[in-house]
């Protein structure tokens, strides 16, 4: 199996700590990846993507380059995350912490996205919410209604 490309997707990252807090966590292959807007499209078609972080200026410029946008995503208009599947799609995902939601949950609303009783799952993690394409959304810590 070919080496997969996992890292930070962005223009300027020089103040990123993501590198040396994901080999603490066990991923030494995690690297920054700067790019400049015309190099965005071809690094997105390269077939060798495992899994992408992403960050300004390309949280919205990055939707129309993946083969699906999960709904969550598309609800609050940018993906922060890129995973290619093992059917080869580049899908982006939008993945919120706890200290996130309050004002996501917010920006939904006021925007008139409908959030209740949408379908799913969350992972079982106290600070991180995935929101796959059946996510339910019910309730958010602190009484928030998400």
């Amino acid at each position: 199996m070919d080496e997969r490309i996992y890292g930070l997707l962005g223009r300027k990252l020089g103040h990123s700590w993501s590198v040396p807090i994901h080999a603490a966590l066990g991923n030494g292959a995690y690297r920054l990846l700067e790019l400049e807007p015309d190099g965005l499209a071809p690094f997105l078609h390269r077939k060798d993507i495992g899994g992408l972080n992403v960050t300004i200026p390309y949280k919205r410029d990055v939707m129309p380059l993946c083969d699906e946008i999960d709904p969550a995503a598309e609800a609050i208009g940018s993906v922060n995350t890129i995973v290619r599947c093992a059917d080869g799609k580049l899908v982006g995902y939008v993945l919120i912490n706890a200290s996130e939601n309050a004002g996501i949950y917010t920006s939904l609303i006021s925007g008139g996205v409908p959030l209740e009783g949408l379908q799913g799952d969350l992972m079982d993690s106290p600070n991180l919410f995935w929101f796959p394409k059946e996510t339910r959304i019910t309730k958010l810590r602190g009484g928030v209604q998400l």
